[in-house]
Order: C-alpha cells, then sequence, then structure tokens
C-alpha cells in the first residue's frame, strides 16, 4: 500500500469527513490539516524507517560474513 492508496481508502470509507467532502469536490485528494491524514503520513513515515533500518542491517550482517 501506498500512502495514496491509504488516504483514497480513508476517504471512501469515510474515516475523514475532510478528505471524503475534498475527494468529492475535487476528484483528486492533497495534504490537509486532518487527523486522518496526519495519522497516514506518520504511518508512512514508520514504514519507510523500519525498511531503511532493515536494509542497513542486512548491509552490515553482509559485510561480517
Amino acid at each position: 500500500m501506498t500512502l495514496a492508496s491509504d488516504t483514497a481508502e480513508a476517504a471512501e470509507q469515510g474515516r475523514s469527513t475532510e478528505l471524503a467532502s475534498r475527494y468529492e469536490v475535487n476528484g483528486i485528494l492533497t495534504a490537509a490539516s486532518d487527523d486522518i491524514v496526519l495519522d497516514l503520513f506518520r504511518e508512512g513515515g514508520n514504514r519507510t524507517g523500519k525498511t531503511v533500518v532493515g536494509l542497513v542491517f542486512r548491509r552490515m550482517r553482509s559485510n561480517r560474513l
């Protein structure tokens, strides 16, 4: 999943009235001051961080072998 798909899903499921309203009016979504959007940004950051950490540890481990 991507941040864009997570955001669209939140709008379609009605988890965020702000996103749903913007999506209905504009047909696209942009960043908004909305708790759901902020949570999605945090989740995306956590996913990215975990991926980077995994890659670094994998690289460090392969250098030791």
